[in-house]
């Protein structure tokens, strides 16, 4: 790896691919672009008070913390926050000013994201098993 991208790699963390069955399992999943490590994590982190976050959603890329394990409802929840990027362009601006209001956990935003991905995980329990055959 040459100095470029170890520089990127520090600043951006590198792409990854999703985890085939979870893709397989969600397919509305590959709308995301997924990269683990770099500064993403470790700044949203900062504001919280934490070393680090799971994870951060900018736009249509997922930066996950490089020690965090990539299950359905956390990558749901940042899917929720894609399709809240893609809704409005003032997104960033309108999710930074519920945090100031009602701090990270009580933030809207946040709220619907994990309402998002629990149903989504919960449905999914129910949803027949893809491939295969009739039955």
């Amino acid at each position: 790896m040459g100095v470029v991208e170890q520089a990127l790699s520090v600043l951006v963390g590198r792409p990854q691919p999703l985890p085939p069955a979870l893709v397989e399992r969600f397919p509305e999943l590959a709308a995301i672009r997924l990269r683990t490590g770099g500064l993403p994590p470790r700044v949203a982190g900062w504001f919280l008070g934490r070393r680090s976050v799971s994870a951060i959603t900018l736009w249509d890329t997922v930066f996950a913390a490089p020690d965090v394990a990539l299950d359905a409802e956390l990558l749901l929840h940042e899917l929720a926050h894609v399709h809240q990027f893609q809704g409005s362009t003032a997104f960033p601006i309108l999710y930074l000013w519920e945090s100031l209001r009602r701090g990270y956990h009580d933030n809207l935003y946040e709220a619907r994201a994990r309402t998002f991905a629990s149903q989504r995980v919960r449905d999914s329990r129910f949803d027949p098993p893809r491939g295969g055959g009739e039955v």
